[in-house]
């Protein structure tokens, strides 16, 4: 496999990736965003979302689950 042909691939994973998280709620987007992307703590997210934080860590616990059983996902990185 060439070079080029290889980051194609890469590509179209990382597009199909993408469409497939977008399909997650909006709430569940910001909290991947904020703790999975940018590494804000726990404590800083549910501020900024408004909820306590021990249902933050609860929801990342639960979305983090989520995500890792995903076999549309699972496939993709694979």
């Amino acid at each position: 496999m060439t070079a080029i042909s290889q980051r194609a691939a890469r590509d179209e994973v990382h597009r199909e990736a993408m469409a497939r998280l977008q399909q997650l709620p909006e709430d569940e987007r910001r909290l991947l965003a904020c703790i999975g992307i940018e590494g804000m703590s726990h404590a800083e997210t549910a501020t900024l979302l408004g909820i306590a934080e021990d249902a933050c860590r609860k929801r990342w616990q639960r979305l983090r689950e989520r995500l890792q059983n995903d076999e549309q996902l699972r496939r993709l990185l694979a």
